[in-house]
């Protein structure tokens, strides 16, 4: 038994002498990002056997520190360990795909180094940064009517924030609300706040906007709103005068507006008025715009009734109304009241709008995208024609089946992708049976211009000095294995010297 046990144990170092050892990367654990300036760690989780001076090393690009700078040893005790480094993001990008880790080790049977490398990465961000700005919808209003106040707060940095708006509303106004807090601000977001101010007593006002936030210092706002009087009621009596005119003077806070055959057309603060005084059953309204500062530039409306004293109002928004969905690329909203007009009186509505080109070119946007849409319930895009151009602006036709709220939007010119920088490739390894590999990484349209890692591999031919190595240790194991299976023979007594003594002897 004793016998078998020593030969067990001579061929289990005989296999040890021949098992290759291997080490490998099981998982890199790592943010998938973080803020500038925040520190963060990199784990790398290893597993091997037959290997010995196990170390880890990172390859860091620009705008990443990590410590330990340098190898840092890898214990693997029970065949799996890791390693760790602690980071820092000094700038701010893409590093997804970026950051190398590498392990070697040295294999305890042929003394060859075996290594493995993963590719990881994270996104830096820049720190939330916020800007604001606020309008009134009026500069004045009579006593007992409201105005609205819009806050528009956008987040220049990646990092999402969240902000606190609070009003100083003076005596003589009533805000509401008066705040608002915990705004949700996503990176590169604009988001929209409203509030309602109502004049209580005549007087100019000012209202103080504070808004805070955890990412930066205070930012303070303000807006002046006067509050009128309503004019005096008539004493009685019949005033006098021509009859029967239009008066097309400016109002308080107006501009002039323009008559032509029944229709009146009149800007206030923004707003474009249009009055119609009678359409009969059948007829077409022509109404043309171009001389206002609003993106349309006239509609025209084939009525299925006869009406009266039509009134349209289209007002420029610089988001959409309440309980109405933001648009991407929204080149301007614009609300459509009206009054003695439903959809059932209306055959057709054909508007015509133009698009600022200096838009079209600040945000890449495709002129021939371009659309009007509706909102009924959600966006609608309507069938949109485009019908010429200028120095400044593109002109547009689109059908709608009624007036509401509309929006102008395009999409963005889709860029053509392109390769990014790839990682150099990792050095050859060691000749192995006639072969030997490397980690290499391609980009292309087939790898949806990624850096894809690859193993490659080609034939190679030892050399002589290696051979001749391996030859002078293959000839020692073959002559250690030769004695130690003649002593076993011996010992079984399966070669006994004695008996030959024996015989040389009688001869």
């Amino acid at each position: 038994m004793r016998k078998l046990i020593t030969f067990a144990a001579f061929l289990l170092l005989l296999a040890k002498a021949f098992a290759a050892g291997s080490i490998s990367i099981t998982g890199v654990s790592i943010p998938s990002s973080v803020t500038q300036g925040d520190s963060f760690t990199i784990t790398a989780y290893i597993s091997g056997s037959g290997v010995t001076d196990v170390s880890s090393v990172l390859a860091l690009p620009e705008g990443i520190s990590c410590t330990p700078s340098g190898s840092q040893s890898v214990s693997l005790e029970g065949g799996s360990g890791s390693a760790s480094w602690s980071c820092s993001a000094i700038l701010t990008g893409d590093y997804t795909g970026k950051i190398t880790v590498t392990v070697t080790g040295k294999d305890t049977g042929t003394g060859a180094t075996v290594s493995d490398s993963a590719q990881t990465g994270l996104l830096v961000l820049s720190p939330a940064s916020l800007v604001a700005a606020s309008s009134l919808s009026s500069s004045s209003v009579e006593k007992g009517n409201s105005v609205t106040l819009t806050i528009g707060v956008n987040n220049l940095g990646d990092s999402p924030t969240t902000c606190n708006i609070t009003l100083n509303c003076p005596s003589g106004l009533t805000c509401s609300p008066s705040s608002a807090t915990g705004i949700s601000i996503p990176g590169k977001g604009l988001v929209y706040s409203y509030f309602t101010l109502t004049g209580n007593s005549a007087g100019t006002y000012t209202i103080k906007v504070r808004i805070t936030s955890l990412v930066q210092s205070e930012i303070v706002l303000s807006e002046a709103l006067t509050v009128t009087s309503p004019p005096a009621a008539p004493s009685g009596g019949t005033t006098g005068g021509t009859g029967g005119g239009i008066s097309l003077g400016a109002g308080a806070g107006g501009e002039v507006g323009e008559m032509k055959e029944n229709i009146l057309i009149e800007a206030t603060e923004g707003a474009v008025d249009v009055t119609i005084f009678s359409v009969s059953a059948g007829e077409e309204v022509n109404v043309s715009l171009k001389n206002f500062e609003i993106p349309f530039t006239g509609f025209r409306v084939l009525v299925s009734k006869t009406l009266q004293n039509v009134e349209i109002k289209i007002t420029p928004l610089p988001a959409p109304p309440e309980n109405v969905e933001e648009l991407p690329n929204a080149y301007r909203y614009l609300f459509v009241e009206t009054e003695n007009l439903t959809e059932e009186g209306i055959s057709e509505v054909n508007i015509s709008f133009r698009v600022n080109k200096t838009w079209i070119s600040e945000n890449r946007i495709d002129a021939n995208t371009v659309k009007l849409y509706r909102w009924n319930g959600s966006w609608q895009a309507l069938p949109t024609s485009r019908t010429g151009e200028d120095e400044n602006f593109f002109y547009f036709s689109a059908v709608s089946p009624g007036f509401s709220v509309f929006a102008i939007s395009g999409e963005r010119m889709v860029e053509p992708k392109k390769c990014p920088p790839c990682p150099e490739p990792t050095p050859w390894s060691e000749c192995v049976n006639g072969k030997r590999t490397r980690i290499n990484y391609i980009c292309s349209a087939e790898t949806n211009y990624e850096c894809k890692m690859i193993v490659e591999e080609e034939p190679c031919e030892v050399k002589e000095e290696e051979k001749s190595e391996f030859n002078i240790k293959l000839l020692l194991i073959l002559l250690l294995t030769f004695i130690g299976i003649f002593f076993v023979l011996i010992k079984k007594g399966v070669i006994k010297f004695q008996k030959l003594r024996l015989i040389k002897k009688s001869r």
